[in-house]
């Protein structure tokens, strides 16, 4: 078991004692991360509809967590109250929810893209596998090896969407480009 602290001991679900996630995971965190990221993607793209789905989506993080947690996550600081609904405790309920999460995510994308290669497909197995054996895998040593193995794997997993996408999108012609409809 890995131990951050505690506020109630370990879930069934997983091996972790989170505690000290105000930074992460407290609602006032959450909006300050969408803030943040959709405030970055409005200065490289001005684009004021992509900024507000990358704030959504970084906040849907906090959404999604609070039903699985237990009550760790913070509503502004380490000390004060603590949001979460314990689904984690119990693990047949959040491994469903947690695929059924997986599964819609896939039929949204699949519904969404022009075409679903073998790289899409085999990415969302690789997401089903991942999602299945994160209850069974070994708790890390500590804090510190927790954090890296988890932004490892966070950046593992964007560099192989990002990976998938640009197999998935369509050649452009010169007839689609924007620089081609403005010389036209």
């Amino acid at each position: 078991m890995t131990t951050f602290s505690g506020v109630d001991g370990p879930v069934r679900y997983n091996p972790y004692d989170l505690y000290d996630v105000a930074v992460s995971h407290s609602f006032v965190a959450a909006v300050s991360w969408s803030l943040a990221a959709a405030g970055a993607w409005f200065a490289v793209t001005r684009s004021r509809l992509g900024a507000v789905v990358v704030g959504g989506a970084v906040f849907s993080h906090f959404l999604l967590d609070l039903p699985m947690h237990t009550p760790d996550l913070p509503l502004a600081y380490s000390d004060g109250p603590k949001l979460g609904f314990g689904l984690w405790n119990h693990p047949a309920l959040a491994l469903a929810a947690e695929l059924l999460l997986v599964g819609a995510g896939a039929f949204f994308y699949a519904r969404n893209t022009p075409r679903v290669t073998r790289r899409t497909r085999w990415f969302f197995i690789v997401l089903l596998a991942l999602t299945v054996a994160t209850p069974v895998l070994p708790a890390p040593p500590g804090p510190m090896s927790f954090a890296a193995q988890a932004l490892a794997a966070y950046v593992a997993l964007a560099l192989y969407a990002h990976w998938v996408e640009r197999g998935d999108s369509p050649p452009s012609t010169p007839a689609s480009t924007p620089e081609s409809r403005r010389t036209a």
